[in-house]
């Protein structure tokens, strides 16, 4: 077992004298080519918070101005942080913090400090750029000359990747139902007809203070459900919770149990029409509309509303109409297994 850090001898270090923070060169995805089988290739990273940031990989031009390895890539609005092993170009609003000095272990433990003490301060309409946080301070383990001590963070780090590994292979042996669902007598709805969809209000972060109140401040940040605070928020209009809300630029999906506020009138909540369900379905519904969509929605060419409303989707039916308790009971099955492998990774 893995104790907890202590991190009161930590030290406080500003962030500009630690790292470079670049600006990489932006390249829209309609100026990139996809590359196939045989081609010289490399990277393309985007501002999407899946697959570590990767989009797909794409042809390589000579006129491309490539990022280094072993560097973390992070995106103005949404604030992920992604360690690159290998070199790459990227798409619109993004930068780098140049990590090339340190072992890959330690630029990995430096990658989840800056998740950490970052990605809840920044959105749409704050975004993080190098300038912002250059001066800000991050607190880093120190070794006795007062120096970030590397070499602790690196056996840390090697520490954590071999409990994964043991955690790995304990699930390896887990018996796990892999039999597909036989989608023979599914059926496509329109999302229009299954749902009634409003854009959210629009309250800056600059008017938040976290802890005035119990009312969640979700955002489009797939950290923590979106919920980045918990204000007063008697002033504004309430969005009822049992719904789907959708980052309308990061394409991110959650389900929100309460009723809550948000900060951009980008995002959009979806509230099923004509059907009375519940978590289990509405998980069930950001599954598939995430598997079959999100390859299509991204910075370049943003999810709306209406864009969305217009999508067909693929469900089970009963009856001609959804399937709502096979859903249920699909998903059920899911979250039982799923407890039962954090059972097993508890007995570590």
């Amino acid at each position: 077992m893995i104790n907890k850090i202590n991190i009161n001898k930590w030290k406080e270090f500003v962030v500009g004298d630690l790292f470079d923070l670049v600006n990489s060169t932006a390249y829209h995805k309609k100026d990139v080519i996809e590359a196939l089988t045989n081609d010289t290739k490399i990277a393309y990273v985007t501002r999407s918070k899946f697959n570590n940031g990767l989009n797909m990989y794409v042809k390589m031009n000579e006129k491309y101005n490539i990022n280094p390895k072993n560097t973390i890539s992070f995106g103005a609005e949404n604030a992920n942080f992604f360690y690159q092993p290998e070199e790459y170009i990227t798409g619109n609003k993004m930068y780098y913090i140049n990590t090339q000095k340190l072992n890959p272990l330690a630029s990995l433990f430096i990658k989840t400090i800056f998740e950490k003490r970052f990605s809840d301060n920044y959105s749409f309409s704050d975004g993080m750029i190098p300038d912002r946080i250059r001066n800000k301070k991050i607190k880093l383990p120190a070794d006795i000359n007062g120096n970030p001590d590397w070499n602790f963070m690196e056996e840390y780090m090697k520490k954590i990747k071999a409990k994964a590994e043991t955690s790995l292979g304990l699930l390896s042996n887990y018996n796990i139902d892999n039999t597909k669902c036989d989608t023979s007598e599914w059926k496509m709805f329109c999302l229009n007809d299954l749902f009634e969809a409003n854009n959210t209000g629009n309250i800056l972060s600059r008017d938040v203070i976290d802890g005035t109140g119990t009312t969640p401040y979700v955002t489009a940040s797939s950290i923590n459900n979106g919920v980045v605070a918990h204000i007063d928020a008697t002033k504004y209009s309430l969005i009822k919770g049992n719904c789907i809300l959708v980052g309308g630029k990061t394409f991110t999906l959650t389900y929100q149990a309460n009723d809550f506020v948000s900060n951009d009138s980008h995002n959009f909540e979806m509230h099923i029409k004509d059907y009375e369900i519940g978590v289990l379905e509405y998980l069930y519904l950001i599954s598939v509309i995430r598997s079959a969509f999100s390859n299509k929605y991204y910075w370049g060419d943003a999810v709306t509303k209406d864009k969305l409303m217009n999508e067909k989707i693929l469900l089970p039916t009963l009856n001609g109409i959804p399937n709502w308790k096979y859903m249920k009971q699909y998903m059920q099955n899911i979250l039982n297994k799923e407890k039962n492998k954090l059972e097993l990774l508890n007995s570590i």
